[in-house]
């Protein structure tokens, strides 16, 4: 019999306060740019409240541009009208991270290629390896580009030889995903589409959603200041905590911890039978205890390319319906993209064997405290 390891990763808790001098919470949320779904459930409710859904992705459109060149991207107009007037999110689509090459405008400016080792040399722009290669035997490399750079304007020697390297030696073309937050109030989405729509196929978009709802079910009981049990803390890869106190000294378990709270929520984003029926055939996962039986809760999803604005709005709508209802607590999970060649800031991301980069929240109604847990990949550095 063959035993297979399971894929290695790494699972980081934190809990703060939202008030708290030191919170990375937005710090967290804005800087993971490449956001390819976002979940919340809440807890004693019938429907998505409608504070929550003003918030939501819903309300939020981008483009998909087909066979578009790179050089397209690069070129003095477009990074005037758009790179530099606004925070500008660009991504590749259809491309493998570990084996394809990949593309990525960050909002800060920055163009991010990933590229493998024929691309690389063919290109003739400086990179370095992939922090995931063997020293001896590097196939991937990463090249960044900084597009707001002072030196990368018409006529001068870093613009045109970037030009150059895109257009005459090497002609990259992807699908692309495009999404843009004009500084200007006056420009909208529509004017990034025009720009491309009489000379390549451009389609605007729109989130898909997927909802449901849970009757009668149990969830678990938290203790927003109680992270981490003592007879799990052993057991995790990173525990830091950030402006709590963290009753682990209690010889009674009082509250689910958060590894427990955040095996649950999966559970639940996969519409698991959690009640533990000791006859079911496929699962007998239940809820853990202590828990408490509520008459519905409301899970909703919202998938397409979602800016970190966005979702910022969302986490600050979830933090006023938590305080001001009867919610126990609320929880927000955001999911990267797994082809992405960033998963936070320009910390280069890797595949792997699944490519993991997401973070969820959970939130509580007392001292606008909240937990939050990040999931990344074997490779990838901790944020």
């Amino acid at each position: 019999m063959v035993e297979f390891l399971s894929p290695k990763s790494k699972t980081i808790f934190e809990s703060s306060a939202f008030i708290h001098k030191n919170s990375r919470h937005t710090s967290c949320v804005s800087d993971h740019y490449f956001n390819h779904a976002v979940e919340v459930f809440l807890p004693c409710c019938d429907s998505l409240p409608d504070a929550v859904q003003v918030s939501s992705p819903q309300r939020q459109e981008y483009y998909a541009v087909k066979r578009l060149p790179l050089a397209e991207l690069t070129n003095a107009e477009f990074v005037s009208r758009f790179v530099k007037a606004g925070r500008l999110y660009v991504l590749s689509i259809g491309q493998h991270i570990d084996t394809h090459n990949v593309a990525a405008i960050l909002p800060t400016g920055r163009l991010i290629l990933s590229v493998n080792k024929d691309t690389y040399q063919e290109l003739g722009l400086e990179g370095k390896p992939s922090q995931f290669e063997k020293p001896r035997k590097v196939t991937k490399y990463s090249v960044e580009v900084n597009l707001v750079a002072e030196s990368f304007c018409k006529g001068k020697k870093n613009y045109e030889r970037v030009q150059w390297c895109f257009k005459d030696r090497l002609d990259l073309t992807f699908d692309f995903l495009l999404a843009w937050q004009p500084n200007d109030p006056s420009q909208s989405l529509d004017d990034l589409g025009s720009f491309w729509s009489s000379k390549y196929e451009c389609l605007r978009v729109e989130q898909r959603q997927h909802s449901f709802q849970m009757r009668n079910q149990s969830i678990p009981v938290i203790d927003s200041s109680l992270l981490l049990h003592r007879q799990h803390k052993s057991n995790q890869d990173a525990s830091r905590m950030n402006g709590s106190s963290q009753g682990c000294e209690e010889t009674q378990v009082r509250s689910c911890d958060a590894a427990e709270v955040y095996e649950w929520l999966g559970a639940v984003a996969c519409q698991c039978d959690c009640s533990g029926a000791s006859d079911s055939f496929v699962n007998t996962y239940r809820c853990p205890e202590p828990s408490q039986q509520v008459s519905s809760s409301v899970c909703h999803r919202w998938t397409g390319l979602i800016t970190s604005e966005r979702i910022l709005h969302m986490l600050d709508a979830l933090r006023s319906k938590v305080e001001c209802s009867r919610m126990p607590w609320a929880a927000l999970t955001v999911h990267g993209f797994t082809d992405s060649p960033v998963s936070w800031g320009s910390r280069e991301h890797g595949f792997s064997k699944y490519g993991n980069n997401l973070y969820t929240f959970v939130i509580f109604p007392k001292e606008q405290r909240y937990w939050l847990i990040m999931g990344i990949g074997d490779h990838d550095v901790c944020p």
